[in-house]
């Protein structure tokens, strides 16, 4: 895997980067990549971007070493997965290893891992646009943040719908990406994005000749994290509300804002956050000079990766596999190491068996499913049943501008997507999608954006197949309201 993602992502991006002279960048290398890559022998990016970093091309930024999921662990737990990442990556890249700005794994935030990151010396953070007030696309974009009592220490909100635009590649050129920073960047205004940067190439092949169009033409545009801290004189000091980078609003709004890593209502999250927190009070106990302590350790590293409690949340996502491995990881934390009690170790085998029960229980029986439709109930009723005919009508017509809009800009396999999902919403299929059409056609454009399905004179073919019916009175009145709220 490591060598598949090295040849479609990490080397020609690392090419790329130092061929285009222009733009600049901020990247996260959690301290596990990195050894990762050494290990393997893929050095020529590790000196690459080492290269990137002393040109200014690249700013590094700091994160945890082990990809946990860091407002809930301890601050000691903390201190040291910032600590660790930090001596990897100097290792590898010596002084261009400078890191100002932290990016929190999943960007997970709260104030509390706020206050503790400014500790460790950083000067700022990434955090998501919905812990502005609990809802997406509301946060201005001309000023930064910061928390109460921590006014030297700047919050910079990531934007979702440009994040989106690479990271679902909604935008596969200038062409469809230039109009959209255009409208957005209307006065002095910043917007940050924060993807996986395996998009470029690996998710999403191709993705990367876009990021290089944009380097060579708003490279004038393009700052680092550091460079917009320093520059934004205006400052918002307001509380930020716990999130991730995806987070539901309407979660976030209801104090459960890590629904995916530890929900209140998913017993398997429970378990696995008291195995978590016994292995961590145990291996605090320990002699750490210890072989057995050290090897120990380093299954509770493993067993810290957000990616477990993320896999058990069948919401929609699930993974029996993951769930085990992380279990195990927890599991062999305590199991073999001679000064952990013995009413420890059956502690550890009673939750590792447990959890590993009922995740087998849950998949058996069809519950992992029936959680999914819990979550989000309103999934399984068809678009088409649950608005009314003139709104569904209305999607219609922006999903038909937007296939066009794609066909024009040669972007095939956009405008398919577009095509496919109209007929899907027709046919009632759209229950069976884990990401509903509409939440993409919300992610790159304000609704509505077409004419109106109520006043437009002549509608296109491909649309009037895929109406729904819409009685001449229930329209004539639609139409009155909407001149009146005009009006």
């Amino acid at each position: 895997m490591v060598t598949q993602i090295v040849n479609e992502c990490y080397r020609p991006l690392v090419q790329g980067l130092l061929r285009a002279q222009k733009g600049k960048l901020s990247i996260n290398m959690a301290g596990t990549l990195t050894e990762q890559l050494a290990r393997y022998g893929y050095h020529e990016v590790l000196n690459g971007l080492r290269r990137l970093a002393k040109r200014g091309s690249v700013e590094f930024l700091g994160s945890a070493k082990y990809h946990a999921f860091l407002p809930l662990l301890p601050a000691a737990e903390v201190r040291r997965q910032i600590m660790l990442n930090n001596r990897v990556n100097r290792h590898y890249f010596g002084n261009a290893y400078r890191p100002k700005c932290f990016f929190s794994p999943e960007i997970a935030f709260s104030a509390r891992l706020a206050k503790e990151v400014r500790n460790e010396g950083f000067a700022s953070m990434l955090v998501d646009e919905v812990g502005y007030n609990g809802t997406l696309q509301a946060v201005p974009h001309d000023r930064l943040f910061a928390l109460p009592r921590l006014a030297d220490f700047a919050l910079v909100p990531r934007s979702r719908r440009l994040s989106e635009y690479f990271g679902q590649a909604y935008a596969r050129s200038l062409t469809t990406l230039n109009p959209y920073l255009e409208a957005e960047f209307s006065g002095k205004k910043y917007m940050a994005s924060a993807i996986d940067g395996e998009t470029f190439g690996h998710h999403r092949p191709g993705m990367e000749k876009v990021l290089y169009a944009m380097l060579r033409r708003h490279a004038e545009k393009l700052v680092t994290v550091s460079e917009l801290v320093a520059c934004a004189r205006e400052r918002e000091e307001r509380e930020f509300l716990p999130c991730t980078w995806s987070s539901d609003p309407e979660a976030v709004r209801n104090g459960i804002p890590y629904q995916r890593w530890n929900h209140p209502d998913n017993p398997i999250h429970r378990m696995q956050w008291d195995f978590t927190r016994l292995a961590l009070r145990e291996i605090g106990k320990l002699d750490p000079k210890k072989p057995a302590t050290k090897k120990a350790r380093r299954e509770l590293d493993a067993g810290l990766n957000s990616c477990h409690y993320w896999w058990a949340s069948a919401r929609p996502w699930w993974s029996l596999e993951m769930l085990e491995r992380g279990a195990w990881h927890l599991h062999e934390t305590l199991a073999h190491h001679p000064d952990v009690s013995s009413a420890s170790k059956r502690r550890a085998r009673k939750l590792y068996d447990t959890i590993i029960h009922q995740g087998f229980d849950w998949q058996r029986t069809g519950y992992v499913r029936k959680l999914n439709e819990m979550a989000e109930p309103w999934r399984t009723v068809p678009l088409r049943v649950r608005t009314p005919a003139h709104w569904f009508n209305q999607i219609v017509l922006e999903f038909e501008s937007e296939m066009r809009q794609a066909a024009r800009n040669l972007e095939y396999e956009k405008a398919a997507m577009w095509r496919d999902a109209v007929i899907r919403l027709r046919k009632g299929f759209d229950v069976y999608d884990v990401v509903h059409a509409v939440d993409q056609l919300h992610a790159v454009r304000t609704i509505p954006a077409a004419e109106s399905f109520l006043t437009r004179k002549k509608h296109p073919k491909f649309a009037q197949e895929h109406y729904l019916p819409v009685g001449a009175k229930v329209l004539e009145r639609e139409r009155r309201k909407l001149e009146k709220g005009r009006g």
